[in-house]
């Protein structure tokens, strides 16, 4: 399979100043020259895989989408009507919970009510799930809308709107938790679907 090169729009890199080391250059006498030190610009690895994660992020995310919409469609035409060319099942699904206006969040709030309508899950799971639900549609819009960039002395960020602007450090830490999030959400709605 081909691995597609798409056009990128930005890439950020920042360096912090010694502004107190400025002023002393200037003080020296040394009016034409200020030193700010050198930027390592061998970031590029570390940034381009920040974007092949926030792709997989946004493709898990959709994923788990998909996963919702089964679960609603099968919920509302059950068993014995699960035949593929049940007018109603496929016009509910393909005009329905297909459509534009039917978000991820009106559909997580589906799969909670039903959750809790039919005890599909218990205990602590059942507690869970709405906040693994709610923080995989965060990470995803984290991703999609925000920017990744290279911060020298932090390594890679990314910065976007929640609320107001925030930063996120990409670190092995971060990382790591956003993957054990996902990888709950996903496990929870499996469970979910093999009890339909």
């Amino acid at each position: 399979m081909k691995k597609i090169d798409l056009p990128i729009q930005r890439q950020f890199a920042t360096r912090s100043i010694d502004l107190e080391e400025a002023l002393r250059d200037l003080a020296s006498g040394n009016k034409k020259i200020v030193s700010f030190g050198t930027i390592d610009f061998s970031v590029g690895k570390d940034l381009d895989q920040a974007r092949i994660n926030g792709g997989l992020i946004i493709w898990s995310a959709i994923c788990l989408e998909q996963k919702f919409e089964s679960i609603i469609t099968d919920y509302m035409f059950p068993q014995k009507e699960q035949i593929e060319e049940h007018r109603g099942r496929l016009f509910f699904s393909d005009r329905i919970i297909k459509a534009d206006h039917f978000s991820y969040s009106v559909k997580k709030n589906l799969i909670i009510a039903i959750m809790h309508d039919d005890s599909l899950l218990e205990g602590r799971d059942k507690d869970r799930l709405a906040s693994v639900l709610k923080k995989v549609m965060e990470y995803r819009n984290m991703f999609a809308h925000g920017d990744i960039m290279f911060e020298d002395g932090i390594g890679c960020v990314l910065r976007f709107w929640s609320g107001g602007t925030k930063k996120e450090v990409l670190n092995d830490e971060f990382w790591g938790y956003l993957e054990d999030c996902f990888k709950d959400a996903h496990v929870l709605i499996d469970q979910i679907i093999s009890k339909l």
